[in-house]
């Protein structure tokens, strides 16, 4: 359910309808839940990664009585419970939604909680999410965060992270090309 949840706070024009006070207790009630793994934390933690990415003024225009800096504050708290090589029951198509949150200075905790999820994903299953994030333009991102003095300890540390993941996996890639392009020779002298 929270999965679904996720996909509506992807998108920036339905996000809206979840920037009630009622649910963004629910969503902070929820980090704390690690009955299924971390999954359900995970899931709220990029719901309201989402909602606060949106900034300031659309916590106020919303109506949000609860404050915008204590839910940043709990996802983060969140976020640093987490084991990081916990793997995941998720399938990720596209690392787009998480991608668009890095960037955002305002939104630390958003930033935070992006960065972890691709440090994750990279750390546990590179060979599938590495070319996710060189091919959607991460690379540029996380070296931003890497160096801005804007971003905190964490968020380098774990940029960095995903930067040395991404480097391992070329690097892999290379030598299975390497090893693939040597093949057809090896086949060729056999066939003489």
């Amino acid at each position: 359910m929270m999965g679904l949840i996720g996909n509506i706070a992807e998108v920036q024009e339905l996000r809206f309808q979840l920037m009630k006070d009622d649910y963004i207790s629910i969503f902070c009630a929820l980090l704390a839940n690690l009955t299924d793994g971390i999954e359900i934390s995970y899931n709220s933690a990029g719901v309201l990664a989402h909602i606060v990415s949106d900034g300031v003024d659309a916590w106020h225009n919303a109506g949000l009585t609860s404050s915008r800096l204590t839910v940043m504050e709990k996802i983060v708290e969140a976020t640093n419970s987490w084991n990081l090589k916990s793997r995941r029951f998720i399938n990720y198509r596209s690392f787009r939604p998480i991608l668009r949150l890095i960037p955002m200075f305002e939104s630390p905790a958003s930033q935070h909680w992006a960065v972890w999820a691709l440090a994750n994903l990279t750390s546990t299953d590179g060979q599938k999410y590495c070319p996710y994030v060189e091919n959607e333009g991460g690379v540029p991102l996380l070296e931003l965060v890497a160096t801005d003095n804007k971003s905190t300890t964490d968020i380098k540390r774990l940029a960095e992270l995903v930067l040395q993941n991404i480097e391992k996996w070329r690097r892999k890639e290379l030598t299975a090309d390497d090893s693939m392009d040597e093949a057809p020779a090896e086949f060729e002298d056999e066939e003489q």
